[in-house]
């Protein structure tokens, strides 16, 4: 099975590494075109800021969801016979997610 790390990382970014392209940037197209070209399996790295925000580390990306299950919902829609893989970070340089990140993130996946 063919997979896709850091799925949007397609998108520009903004945060403490956005101008080091070369330490979080790992697509160049978007997710509905490696899915056509044959990717069946996604990685989607997410952290909280007011909503589940795509993320690469500290390299915030653009795509933004209310809830996982908009995650989930926008998955299914764009690539229904795709598996995903969603991974909870941080948004930081360095650290591990809070325990409210963690708390809001298990309660959504439950």
């Amino acid at each position: 099975m063919i997979g896709a790390h850091d799925t949007f990382t397609f998108q520009s970014a903004g945060g403490a590494l956005a101008i080091a392209t070369d330490s979080w940037k790992c697509q160049s197209v978007d997710y509905e075109t490696l899915y056509k070209k044959g990717v069946r399996m996604f990685d989607i790295r997410i952290y909280w800021d007011d909503s589940w925000r795509a993320c690469h580390g500290a390299a915030h990306l653009s795509s933004r969801w209310y809830t996982i299950q908009d995650i989930c919902n926008e998955m299914k829609t764009n690539c229904p016979e795709a598996i995903y893989r969603i991974v909870l970070e941080n948004g930081k340089l360095l650290g591990n997610p809070t325990g409210s990140e963690i708390a809001r993130f298990t309660t959504e996946v439950q």
